[in-house]
This record gives structure tokens, sequence and C-alpha cells, in this order.
């Protein structure tokens, strides 16, 4: 589902893509400071790379009422490595409420482009761009401006009295009040593009030939400013095509805030995500999105003390330029909302996986990440591996996000072909929150094959430790991918008495759930589902002499998506005990499993050898029981953190990519009896 906004015929003029930016709100463009941007400059980026002879347009706003940024200040765009110079069109100015707008275009900029600057004379503030990737056009044709320095609720951009068959682009912004706009509404015949109701800033389009005097309606009366360009219709540029992201949306909330919050959110695409990171006192933390319409879903929430984070998504959306979500939170604090609108998506099982972990000293704990590790900033902040679910070339999306406890993230380290999606300012505060973005991180990457991608995150002071970080990431398909093994979700549970549970909800029917479970205690282990699956038992119980109780079993498949309570009963003897729970999608059958006891000393790893694998892409799903702490020195050699229990024990896996034996590997920095489960699916 979702509509269409490629040209109807070959020289129609159309959008690639497009992004809305945050607003600086008081905070100046200033002298650099950090590392993160330029010296009175604001940076944010093209949702993707522009194709080839396509058309770049930027819309910004700006105050001028600081003594540094007066009326005669002039924005300029470039691009971060100068390739292009942008030519300024129309301005308009509100005199009474100190707001600027501009607009700024290169008409088939150089390929690759996607980096923007928009840079000042003075230290101005109350910041923001707008940026729109358009093709089908070869020149500019007219453009216009105009304000109002009183409250009204009809809006209009300036007559265009066009000279051909152009589409034109109109930016509003309101200047008083200038924030927390009720609602826009695009004028006839327009459609709308972006609509930030927080930040006050709407773009809008339509093509037309004749003259246009692009009009808006405000749900709040205010003042505001508006400038509108037009371009001339050509059969010149590329279209997009395949799976590809076609806006970025961001949304910064007020620091010490409550929700819920509505946003409108005009997308064109086939499926929606909100990516978001949040803080605060509480901190606030986001548990649901709707918008009427779609059915949203949690791909997953990694929590800590001083902030969380989270990815929602909506498949087979239908997608509309009038599109208003309303996101529930909990807690007080702020949040920044990334909306990704994505074109060219499957229509049915998109979300193909899903990892999550942590910069800290204890990794994941059933779901959170808590405890200072005191990272430092000259190491690059590493967030594990993740496996994408494909191998076909531009098969997958993959959505990143990243907390930091401290300073302020710049860019997107690995993978090589990873896009920082983040805007920055010249003078960031070090550790935020700042409102444009929160100094935290975002970013997306497209999958070619199945291989591990290391995610890395680039922080811009190196004498600044991060203390802690938390990020996820997920992973959308195309329709025709090759699909291969992956994780769609996982979690771990834990408790000192008996009996207790522990539950998970999977994403997709038909996914396999993969379950370990540990005691100390000399009881019997059962495990039961209230939905309904059947829960083949593997291995064990095994009695690990010294140590305590292990069990592995799994559902070959999940017959409903609806909540699942996996409830694990310990009996007489209780003692400690633990769950794993690893939902596993694009395998067919259990192939190969073990549990074992081993002694080890500091140092060396406890191991559940198995092998030969009977297929190559298999999924590997181990967990640990060690006597002291299995997270000491980290994960095993090859493999991706899944989740670990409070008290060092993990499970992790991997993806086999030919036969052979395997082990899964957890060090112990002691000398102790340790036991280790797998299960290997192919």
């Amino acid at each position: 589902m979702g509509s269409t906004w490629q040209g109807a015929a070959a020289n129609t003029p159309a959008f690639v893509n497009v992004v809305g930016s945050s607003n600086t709100g008081t905070n100046a463009v200033g002298t650099l400071a950090n590392s993160t941007c330029a010296t009175r400059a604001y940076c944010f980026q093209l949702p993707d790379a522009t194709l080839a002879s396509n058309t770049v347009v930027v819309f910004t706003e700006w105050n001028d009422s600081a003594t540094s940024c007066n009326a005669s200040t002039a924005a300029a765009v470039t691009t971060t490595n100068n390739a292009d110079t942008y030519t300024q069109g129309a301005t308009a100015h509100d005199t009474t409420n100190h707001i600027w707008i501009s607009v700024f275009y290169k008409v088939q900029a150089t390929t690759g482009t996607r980096n923007m600057r928009v840079t000042f004379a003075g230290n101005c503030t109350h910041v923001s761009a707008t940026g729109a990737q358009i093709y089908n056009v070869n020149a500019v044709d007219v453009t216009a401006g105009n304000q109002s320095t009183t409250g009204t609720t009809s809006w209009t951009s300036g007559s265009l009295a066009l000279t051909a068959s152009d589409i034109v682009l109109a930016d509003f912004c309101a200047t008083n009040p200038a924030q927390n706009i009720a609602s826009y509404t695009a004028g006839t015949s327009m459609t709308l593009r972006t609509a930030d109701r927080r930040d006050g800033c709407a773009l809008e389009y339509q093509t037309g030939s004749t003259t246009i005097n692009p009009a808006m309606t405000s749900g709040t009366s205010a003042a505001y400013v508006a400038v509108g360009v037009s371009f001339k219709a050509n059969a010149t540029g590329t279209a997009p095509s395949g799976l590809y992201l076609a806006g970025i949306q961001h949304q910064s909330t007020a620091a010490a805030g409550t929700g819920p919050f509505t946003f409108q959110f005009p997308s064109t695409g086939n499926l929606l995500a909100v990516s978001n990171q949040c803080g605060g006192t509480g901190p606030m933390q986001l548990s649901s999105v709707s918008d009427g319409t779609n059915t949203w879903k949690n791909v997953g929430t990694l929590l800590n003390d001083v902030g969380d984070g989270s990815i929602f998504e909506a498949e087979n959306a239908s997608s509309s330029s009038t599109l208003t979500l309303t996101l529930t939170t909990s807690g007080t604090g702020d949040c920044t909302f990334n909306f990704y609108d994505i074109a060219g998506a499957a229509t049915s099982n998109a979300l193909n996986a899903y990892s999550f972990n942590c910069d800290n000293a204890s990794g994941p704990v059933a779901g959170k990440c808590f405890g200072d590790a005191g990272l430092s900033a000259t190491v690059t902040p590493l967030l594990g591996q993740h496996y994408p679910g494909t191998s076909t070339s531009n098969g997958a999306i993959t959505l990143s996000n990243m907390g930091l406890d401290f300073n302020t993230c710049v860019g997107m380290g690995a993978p090589a072909a990873g896009k920082f999606d983040s805007s920055t300012v010249g003078s960031e505060n070090l550790s935020g929150p700042y409102p444009v973005d929160e100094n935290n991180c975002w970013g997306h990457f497209y999958n070619t094959d199945n291989s591990a991608q290391t995610v890395t995150w680039n922080v811009t002071s190196s004498s600044t430790n991060i203390q802690e970080g938390w990020a996820l990431n997920a992973s959308f398909v195309a329709p025709a991918a090759t699909l291969k093994p992956s994780s769609l979700g996982n979690t771990a549970c834990f408790s000192a008495s008996s009996p207790f549970t522990c539950s998970y909800t999977p994403h997709r029917t038909g996914s396999v759930i993969a379950i370990g479970v540990s005691s100390t205690g000399s009881g019997t282990i059962a495990v039961s589902d209230s939905a309904g699956n059947t829960i083949t038992t593997v291995d064990g119980p095994t009695t690990i002499s010294g140590l305590g109780i292990m069990k592995s079993a799994y559902i070959a498949s999940v017959n409903t998506a609806s909540a699942d309570t996996f409830t694990i009963t310990i009996g007489t003897g209780g003692g400690y005990q633990a769950v794993y729970i690893d939902e596993v999608t694009n395998v067919t059958a259990l192939d190969l499993h073990n549990i074992r006891g081993v002694a080890v000393s500091g140092g060396s790893f406890s191991t559940a050898t198995v092998g030969p694998s009977t297929a190559a892409d298999e999924y590997m799903f181990g967990w640990a029981m060690c006597f002291n702490n299995c997270m000491s020195a980290g994960f095993g050699t090859s493999m991706q953190g899944l989740n670990q229990d409070g008290q060092g024990n993990p499970s992790e896996f991997r993806i086999l990519t030919a036969t052979g034996s395997f082990a899964a590997n957890f060090k112990d920095s002691g000398t102790n009896t340790d036991g280790a489960g797998m299960m290997t699916f192919k």
C-alpha cells in the first residue's frame, strides 16, 4: 500500500526524498566547540545521496535577535566537501519577531551529495533546515517570499508567475508563536511533504503551469514567514527505485516534559518507522505508536538508568500526506523521534532482523543497559554485530540508533556504507540534551549480504568518557530479497526464588523460539507455554557437578504472534535460575544441540561443541551458566552477544557460513566448573 510519488510521465517533476530537521531554539550556531559541525553552522543530511543529475533544494530559517546576527546576515548553503555552489532564492523576514526564511538550490547537483551545511555570518538562533532531492527538472523558474508580523491562520508564500510546467515547493515557518502549532493543512492542489508542529515549519508542493500563490492553513493563529520556488519540468535526472528512504523527519520534545505527543508525518512509502532515544529524570520511555489506520509494533526497546531507545514499525503501511501519529510515553524527560519513510519494502514480514547491545561494564541485562563502564571516548563506541538476514544486493535497509550518557555523536564509523542521520550544530554543547537530536546517534545502511555488520559510532570529544551507551539495529527487507537466518528478538529472565515467569511476545507467526534454562538448585525444571505452542525438550535436564542443572527446549513454529508466556517452574531445591529466549527467523528445523560442563581456569572458555553441521547458513544459539562471570572478558570469538541475566551468565548467537564443528564460547576469569548449551537451526 502507500501512495506513489514518482512522476506519472517521463518529464513529470517529482521527489526522491526529503528531510525535515529540528530547530536549535534559543541555542546559537556559534563558534565551533566540540568538532560537531563548523563555526556558525548547522549540519544535516539528505536521507540518501543524490542520484545522477538531480536537483537539491534547501529551506532554512533563523532568528536575527542576537547582536552578531543582524538583518544583513545572510545564510549560505554548501555541502561538507564544497562540491557545489548553491544559489540563494527568495527570502522573507518578520521584522517584529526577528525570523528570516530563505531557499537555496543547486540544479543538477553533484552525484552522491548528501552532507549539507548551512552557515551564517553571526551567532544566529532558532535555526532549522529542510532539504529535498527532486528529479525531472533542469532549471529554476521563479521564486518569491511572504510574511505576516501578526497572527493569522491563513498563510501564503507569495505569487509565482510560472512560465513553464513546473514543480512548486513552498516552505512555511511560524514566528509567533514559533512552536507547538496545532496542525498544518496544505492549500488547494498542494500536498504536505513535511510538517513539524513542535518547531513550527511545514513544506508543501504541487505541479502546475499557471500563476500560483501557495497557501497553508495553520491550526494555530500565528505570525509567519514563507518562501516558494518553482523548477521547470524536463526529462532530466534519475528516479528512485527498489528499496529506498523517501524521507526522514526529526522531532525533538521539550526538556522535562511528559507525553503523549501528536505529530504529523506526511509520508509516501509502504513501511514507516519511529527510531527514538529518550532521557530525563524518568527517563521518558516510548510505549506505543498509533495513527488510527496502520498497525504499529514495537521492534525492541532497550532501557538504561539515564535513557532508553526503541524502534517501532508499521508494515504494508497506508501512508498519507495527512498522516498523524500519537506517541504514548511514560515518565518525565525529553525524546528525539526520527520518523523514517521507507519505500519499496516487502508488504509482509518486512522486519527481518533485530539486535541490541550495550557499551557498559555488564552488557545487556534482561533488555537493560545498566552500570557505568567509564568507557573512553578515545575508543570508538562499538555496539556489537548485526546480521541483516539477506544476501540480496540492497535487499534490506537497517535502521540503527544509539544513546549516549555523555559526549556527542558526530558520525557512523562502520559499516563503511553506513549513513549518519543525526543533525549537529557547530556550538553544540558536549553532552546535552541539545534540541537538535539530543547529541545521540542515528543512522542507516543498506545490506548486500548476511555477513556480520559491526556497527560503530564516532563521538566528538577524545577527553570525555561516554560512560554508557545503548544501541538498537533493525533490518527490513525488499520483496524479492533472498532471506537468511537471523534473530528477530530475545530476552533473559532471572530470579533467586521459584517459581517465576518469563514472558516474551513473538514478532512473527512461524518463527522458531529457542529456550535455555539454568538452575543452581536441584528441583525439576518445567517449561510451559500459555499460547498452546508445542515445546520440545532438546537436552537435559543435565546436572553439572558443583554447578547446577541445565535444560534446553524449542518451539518449532510459533502458531500465533500474540503474547506468549513461557512459564519456567523450578521444583523443590529452588536456587538461582535463569532463562534465555531467542526468536529465530528464516530457519526450518533444529539440526544439532548439546549441553556440557567444563572445568575451566582463568582465561579459558567453557564450550558446548557440536558438529559438523549439516548445512551452511545455520543459526547457532548458545548460553552459559558460570560459577563466576562469563561476561568478565566479553563474549566469545565470532559471536554476537544477545543478553545476560545480571549475574554474568550470557546468551549469544552466530551465523555459521560453512559446515564444520562449532562451539559456543564464554570466557570465565576464574577457575571453576562451568556449563554451556547450544542449538543450531538450518
